[in-house]
């Protein structure tokens, strides 16, 4: 009898928790798996250590992934193609050294397959092109010496076989690019012009189109470059309709051209042709890697500018309207910058049903008078940093608050230049448990940037008082706001989240929740008594 009999179980346990984006589960499952290859007496079936591995790869989960093909290769599963995917999870990780020792490895095995020799050159490509775009000082000989490695190897697979290793071709192109507008010396290269590869590239691609009716997701992604290296933008576009509205495409796929138009091609979104390719990418790994996406100033000004996507379910209206909500959402920090919490500004008419100049919201146990909560900061020590604009601004005063709420409303100082709020209208829908809704988080998770929380975020109960739901957070999401699915209207205060969190009306038993406080009891408390 196999000791692997379970082995499909196994691996498609790991696939719904990585297409439900249950981070949690999908660690578990890996650990799991791979304390059980260290403890088999024969290898893993190969169908199913390639499934596995391919699709942590999509929904880039490197550290399981990493884990798992370790274990893969140390139980007898030690194929070249297990052992290239390991590589490409250790470059995910920033691990060069690692990486190009294991793909050195499988080169110079002479049993490895023509394919797999491909796919290590190319990946020893990306490992020396990794290590020049990445540096301080990319102008310096060693620098050089790494972008014209990284160019040697895309060239050989590439000038082996031009008709079938495009990807390879298309980072000849990107590399030359790069090189000639930092005046890298490639002489010595074989591909020398980097419009001529381009449009090679292109032709091929022509070719391919007509003989199978169509284009595959990644030969969209490589014709959209293509067409970037000539500065054709408007059929850029066009080829990058067509990849984001290709079901099969994942968040590698995504990340990867990204990565490559940001790193390589240094297109960073603001603004311009370039900034429109990078918005939409970006909306597109929101929509496939389901988790938390972090945005720059940049891209809250300049919000989106091309409806991209052919899909109903996240338009990119949807998200142009959170990217709206963002220039409300502030950094909390002591005067010295130690980042506490996250605040957002709110209509003093909303909350206190007087005019006057907008305030900001954000926890009891972030800012508090005279220091009353252990972890707060006082009025007078805090500020607000918003990234969307690069401002920050001087805590006035404390106008309410609620300690059974856990909610301080604050002035700010000099207002002048402060931009949007986050609106109770229109109206959120009522809580209907079996339409499965979900909300939105926008905060700084561990006081890192500007992000929004979207995976796993289904909302999960509320008793009129207390909202709880499963949007991921982190220490300094406290005092983040909480927005509906439909339009980003807020709903709530984020307050914390535990493991074991008491259900809400009443119910038995405890279930892994955040929770926050609804706006609208926020908003009743204040208007009765602003300070309590």
């Amino acid at each position: 009898m196999s000791a692997w009999q379970d082995a499909e179980q196994r691996v498609d346990a790991v696939i719904d928790a990585l297409d439900t984006f249950d981070w949690t589960q999908v660690d578990t499952l890996a650990q799991e798996l791979a304390a059980a290859l260290n403890e088999a007496a024969e290898p893993f079936p190969a169908p199913e250590a390639k499934r596995v591995l391919q699709a942590l790869r999509r929904k880039r989960q490197y550290s399981p992934m990493a884990l798992v093909a370790a274990a893969l290769a140390a139980s007898g599963r030690n194929e070249a193609e297990i052992n290239r995917q390991y590589a490409q999870a250790l470059i995910e990780q920033g691990d060069f050294n690692a990486a190009e020792m294991t793909l050195k490895a499988i080169l110079a095995d002479p049993a490895t397959p023509r394919r797999e020799w491909a796919e290590a050159m190319g990946l020893l490509g990306r490992v020396f092109k990794q290590r020049y775009v990445s540096a301080s000082q990319p102008a310096n000989a060693r620098q050089q010496a790494n972008l014209r490695q990284a160019l040697t190897y895309y060239c050989e697979v590439y000038q082996a076989e031009p008709t079938r290793y495009l990807w390879h071709g298309i980072n000849v192109v990107a590399c030359l690019a790069r090189a000639d507008a930092d005046g890298v010396d490639v002489s010595g290269i074989a591909c020398r012009d980097f419009r001529v590869v381009a449009g090679q590239i292109l032709d091929r691609l022509r070719t391919l189109e007509e003989d199978d009716g169509k284009l595959y997701y990644w030969d969209r992604a490589t014709s959209m470059e293509a067409h970037v290296a000539r500065g054709d933008f408007a059929r850029a576009r066009s080829d990058l309709r067509e990849y984001m509205s290709d079901l099969s495409a994942d968040a590698f796929e995504y990340a990867s051209t990204l990565r490559q138009l940001g790193e390589v091609w240094r297109l960073d979104g603001n603004g311009g042709e370039g900034g429109v390719l990078v918005a939409g990418l970006q909306a597109a790994l929101l929509k496939r890697r389901g988790g938390e996406i972090a945005l720059r100033s940049r891209d809250v000004r300049d919000g989106l500018q091309s409806n991209f996507t052919a899909q109903a379910d996240l338009p990119l209206k949807w998200w142009k309207s959170g990217l709206d909500r963002c220039a409300a959402v502030a950094r909390i920090e002591d005067l010295n910058g130690r980042r506490v919490g996250t605040g957002f500004v709110v209509r003093r008419e909303d909350f206190l049903g007087d005019a006057g100049m907008p305030l900001l919201l954000t926890n009891w146990h972030v800012v508090s008078e005279n220091r009353e909560h252990p972890l707060s900061i006082s009025p007078q020590q805090a500020q607000a940093t918003f990234e969307s604009c690069g401002r920050t601004y001087r805590i006035a005063e404390l106008v309410a608050h609620s300690r059974a709420l856990d909610a301080s409303l604050l002035t700010l100082q000099d207002v002048d230049g402060l931009q949007g709020h986050c609106p109770l209208e229109p109206a959120a829908g009522a809580f209907a448990a079996e339409n499965k809704p979900r909300v939105y988080v926008i905060g700084y998770p561990g006081g890192r940037g500007l992000s929004f929380s979207v995976h796993d975020s289904v909302w999960l109960d509320t008793d009129g008082t207390k909202l709880h739901y499963r949007t991921p957070t982190e220490p300094g999401s406290s005092g983040s706001p909480v927005f509906d699915q439909d339009n980003w209207t807020l709903l709530g205060l984020h307050h914390a989240g535990k493991q074991k969190m008491p259900r809400l009306r009443g119910q038995s038993g405890t279930y892994e929740a955040n929770e926050g406080f609804a706006v609208s009891a926020i908003v009743q408390q204040f208007r009765v008594t602003p300070k309590s």
